[in-house]
């Protein structure tokens, strides 16, 4: 789009918005994950639009993939959580793409956009009549171009073509390689004549674990290797447990102190031992654990969930794997399959806001 010529604009009442938005995965990938802060004037502070002074400050995290037509419409899935000061500059403390940019609405229904890393200025509106209206009182007939359709017209590409322009080429998130089920296949299958064998699979919340994991034992099968699995998960402390040790809600059902690790690591010490053990679960209707049957002695025992990457069993494991999925694709996975399985999970809003507040930090720390 053209530059706008030197006119003074009269923004409405609170129609100016400072935004930072820095994006938290690769362009062009399946799905978008981004974060972003506010600062918006207050009533008294319209007229000067000073942001030097203290304003009313939003961090709100955006989970977006790139949708399907249906019908000849756009659907696809959105969601807006809520981020804390101190989370918004834990993800942004990494070197990210970012845009900057003062928003400005001098209609209602017409926005411009003041990139403040560039000289691009950027108009929009679905509001016909408001656009003429726009145009008119500010003789900007001429001023504008119709760029409706242009990649550079998206927020993510534009802030990602940014940080390659200023990074030497490079881009700011490697695409994480496949793990691929014959490759745990074959790496266990080396170690035959040395079972039974404790195999750790971890990885994000919604990563792909447990469909790796079935993929590996009907290949095992194949070879006549019989497997047993353990899942992390299926030790959880149940809702009444959780409540006598907080006296009140529980908030972070990602930390260490959410599962009975100790027991799961016993467990699986009985089983390489040649001992059966109970078969746990966990019932996310009443959020209770249960026991539901037996898991005999196996080959190979395959251990698998989010915590499967901790020191305890890393300690003990034979094999260790952990799928590389990225961010953005293991939120979008997690709230897809809550919004199917786990009816206490299945607001997309609520599960964007504790997968960056509590379940990502917590997977990190593991790593570490």
């Amino acid at each position: 789009m053209r530059s706008f010529r030197r006119h003074t604009l009269k923004p409405s009442k609170n129609s100016c918005r400072f935004t930072r938005k820095n994006w938290i995965s690769s362009d062009g990938r399946p799905t978008s994950l981004s974060s972003h802060i506010s600062i918006t004037p207050t009533k008294n502070t319209a007229s000067a639009y000073d942001v030097s002074i203290v304003l009313p400050i939003s961090h709100t995290p955006t989970l977006k993939d790139r949708g399907k037509i249906i019908n000849g419409a756009l659907t696809r899935l959105e969601a807006n959580g809520f981020m804390t000061e101190m989370r918004y500059n834990y993800y942004r403390a990494e070197d990210i793409p970012t845009i900057n940019k003062l928003r400005l609405e001098p209609e209602d229904g017409v926005v411009i956009d003041y990139y403040l890393d560039s000289d691009h200025i950027q108009a929009e509106s679905e509001n016909p009549a408001a656009w003429k209206r726009f145009l008119t009182q500010y003789g900007f007939e001429d001023d504008f171009i119709d760029a409706t359709g242009s990649p550079m017209l998206d927020n993510e590409k534009r802030a990602h073509e940014h940080y390659r322009s200023t990074h030497g080429g490079r881009d700011a998130f490697e695409a994480p390689r496949q793990l691929e089920p014959y490759e745990v296949t074959e790496q266990i299958l080396r170690k035959r004549g040395k079972y039974p064998l404790i195999i750790t699979l971890g990885g994000r919340s919604g990563s792909g674990k447990t469909t790796l994991l079935n993929k590996v034992r009907d290949h095992l099968w194949g070879y006549g290797v019989s497997t047993a699995c353990i899942s992390t998960d299926d030790y959880a402390h149940g809702k009444t447990y959780r409540q006598r040790l907080s006296n009140g809600e529980w908030t972070n059902y990602d930390a260490n102190e959410t599962y009975n690790l100790p027991l799961c690591w016993l467990d699986i010490r009985q089983l390489k031992s040649g001992s059966e053990v109970a078969k746990r679960s966990y019932d996310f209707t009443n959020e209770e654990s249960r026991i539901t049957g037996k898991t005999m002695p196996t080959d190979v025992i395959l251990v698998e969930g989010i915590k499967a990457i901790h020191p305890m069993f890393q300690e003990i494991a034979d094999l260790s794997f952990t799928i590389p999925t990225s961010l953005a694709l293991s939120i979008g996975r997690r709230i897809v399959r809550d919004l199917e399985t786990r009816p206490r999970f299945a607001d997309p809003s609520i599960n964007l806001t504790t997968y960056l507040e509590y379940t990502e930090p917590e997977y990190r720390t593991l790593l570490q």
